[in-house]
């Protein structure tokens, strides 16, 4: 895990202003209260074509749940529109010490992203809130290993706190 302190170090000495702050403690707050009442949390990021901002939150996010041990929360991400993840997210991530496997090769790819050793991976490509490319994803890659890390974003992407970050 240490592989990703220098990462956590950089982010808290980040400036962030006031208004964003008030926000950010706003949905800390949220967050606190649900997990002091053993309840799960669905954290979504959208951007415009879930290519970059919305992967990379999502996939940080999930990394710091991990290194935090907030194993109750669950991190998702989408687009209005659905792209690929681009290139060099995959990229970045796997020179961060991230496992990164490409999975498929077509216009919007399919990757195995796994933050840390012991972590559970994530699997990540472009998407719309409405999940169309889930079920087309589904129809012709219907493999077991894939479909066990399809199954629990499906069930779980219905319910969910929207939180949209600019």
């Amino acid at each position: 895990m240490d592989t990703h302190l220098p990462v956590l170090n950089q982010v808290k000495s980040l400036p962030i202003s006031a208004d964003r702050l008030r926000l950010l403690h706003s949905i800390a707050t949220e967050i606190t209260t649900l997990l002091q009442a053993n309840k799960k949390v669905n954290l979504q990021f959208v951007c415009t074509h879930n290519s970059r901002r919305s992967q990379f939150s999502q996939i940080w996010a999930h990394a710091f749940c991990h290194y935090f041990n907030l194993h109750t929360v669950h991190c998702f991400s989408a687009g209005t529109e659905a792209t690929a993840l681009f290139a060099k997210v995959a990229e970045t991530l796997a020179c961060q010490g991230m496992q990164v496997s490409k999975l498929t090769s077509d216009n919007n790819p399919f990757y195995l992203i796994k933050p840390f050793e012991d972590s559970q991976p994530l699997f990540c490509f472009s998407k719309t809130l409405f999940l169309p490319e889930i079920s087309l994803f589904c129809s012709f890659r219907s493999t077991p290993y894939i479909m066990d890390f399809v199954k629990p974003f499906m069930i779980y992407y219905h319910f969910h706190i929207f939180y949209r970050f600019v």
